[in-house]
């Protein structure tokens, strides 16, 4: 006999319910999709192949299962275990997740972090991207609503690791944080933004960095190959240096006057060189 308050759900009639697990006083809690075979078989959450990953991956990144809440965003079996194909999957998981999981939550003092695993769990808690679509968008972003006490920060599902442990550590790293955040409180990184207004203040912020042989994050935004942005990540976001300044020609066009670029102005210097030196730079970590 189900409760009552699932009536009404689309898997009523589903195989289930699986309510959740761990101690009553746990700071982190993970959330999965839907219940599978073995966990219907066990009356517990994560108890099949995607259980054993992430109790391993719970293991690596310093932390203990056993006192972590485990739920899922709805707690029936979903017809073939794919919710991406479910024509019911965003009115299951409103309404298991405003009957049950979002109120666990909201009554819990001590839950600090909700670490939602896949996108179904991220979009019932946070409403961004939708059911069945990927969460590489989203996952390891701490995300703040008022409306919680708790931190969003979603990461990759375990099961997808069963099919790919290419993202395998990048989740181990992502669970870190949810762990310090848990244990330490969160604090926002501080913003600190530059924004130089001339092309000669852009050419001289980017031979600071090239000088400065700091790791570096770059943004780049070229529609019909034109430079529109540069964005510059430094030190891990915590400084951000953001250039805005539109190309009129293409960047990679090579002319006599403006090197690589032309920014418009044939006094100007063109700051398109000093950028793909900085792309190419051994201090260069990664492409936005």
């Amino acid at each position: 006999m189900k409760p009552i308050e699932c009536e009404g759900c689309p898997l009523y009639d589903a195989p289930g319910p699986v309510a959740g697990s761990g101690p009553p006083d746990a700071s982190i809690c993970f959330v999965g999709e839907a219940p599978a075979s073995d966990e219907i078989a066990s009356g517990l959450p994560f108890t099949g192949g995607a259980g054993r990953v992430l109790s391993v991956l719970v293991r690596k990144a310093g932390g203990d299962r056993n006192y972590c809440w485990i739920r899922n965003s709805v707690r029936c079996q979903v017809p073939g275990n794919d919710m991406g194909s479910y024509e019911h999957a965003e009115a299951a998981i409103q309404h298991c997740s405003e009957n049950f999981l979002i109120p666990e939550l909201e009554e819990s003092p001590h839950v600090k972090v909700v670490v939602p695993l896949g996108n179904s769990a991220n979009w019932i808690l946070t409403r961004r991207g939708k059911v069945g679509e990927g969460i590489y968008n989203f996952r390891g972003y701490p995300y703040v609503d008022p409306v919680y006490k708790f931190i969003v920060l979603p990461t990759i599902h375990p099961a997808a690791l069963m099919r790919d442990r290419t993202m395998f550590n990048v989740v181990v790293t992502d669970l870190r944080k949810a762990f310090r955040i848990a244990n330490e409180g969160y604090k926002r990184p501080p913003e600190e933004f530059q924004i130089p207004s001339t092309p000669f203040e852009v050419e001289a912020a980017v031979e600071t960095l090239l000088q400065a042989k700091v790791p570096v994050t770059i943004d780049i935004e070229n529609p019909n190959g034109q430079l529109v942005v540069l964005g510059f990540g430094i030190m891990s976001l915590c400084h951000v240096c953001a250039f805005r300044r539109r190309v009129r020609r293409p960047l990679l066009e090579n002319r006599r006057r403006g090197g690589a670029g032309d920014c418009g102005d044939q006094s100007t210097p063109c700051v398109a060189g000093r950028a793909r030196r900085l792309c190419n730079s051994s201090n260069t970590r990664g492409f936005g």
